[in-house]
């Protein structure tokens, strides 16, 4: 299935925005996902994804808030055997899924080695709901950065070397034009 991902993300502080959520009655769901990455030729890169029952293997080209995405369905087998073949690192986490405001968020929390590494992401039906979007007043408080254009929070990338992206940043932080500060 091919489609266009239209998302923000962002990096949230550590502190654990599902009790937040549960303390003002905001429902979620969650999930754990586990996914892993591989170069390409014809991709950015691919992503090999287990999702409860269900296996994808998706093929991500382009950066920032609008990328192609092309996704399949694989079986177990097939997920298995590419991470047995390529070994590469595994990135595990919790995806909690809840609304504000009509509209869907996922909120990453990630195990170890990367325990306190959360990111929320919003995906958009078109570009005007991207440039119209404005943070819920609820959840301003945890947002740290806009790290959309930022290819060191890619998953892809904190997955190479399964470590927490902002340490290897912070020199540069305040230097870089894809990161944006919230509230400045």
């Amino acid at each position: 299935m091919k489609n266009i991902e239209i998302e923000k993300k962002f990096l949230l502080s550590s502190y654990p925005l599902e009790s937040y959520l549960a303390r003002h009655n905001i429902d979620t769901k969650s999930k754990r996902l586990r996914q892993f990455y591989l170069p390409d030729n014809d991709c950015k890169y691919r992503r090999y994804r287990e999702d409860g029952d269900k296996f994808i293997k998706t093929c991500k080209r382009g950066s920032g808030a609008v990328r192609e995405e092309i996704e399949e369905y694989i079986t177990k087998d097939e997920f298995t055997d590419a991470l047995k073949r390529f070994g590469r690192e595994v990135l595990s986490k919790r995806r909690v899924i809840f609304e504000i405001d009509n509209y869907r968020f996922e909120l990453d929390i990630f195990d170890n080695p990367l325990k306190g590494l959360q990111f929320l992401e919003i995906e958009f039906s078109d570009i005007s709901k991207l440039d119209s979007f404005c943070m819920p007043k609820l959840l301003e408080p945890f947002i740290l950065y806009d790290v959309t254009d930022a290819i060191q929070f890619t998953n892809a990338f904190i997955a190479k070397s399964l470590s927490y992206p902002i340490l290897h940043t912070t020199k540069t932080i305040e230097k870089s034009n894809s990161i944006k500060f919230i509230g400045s």
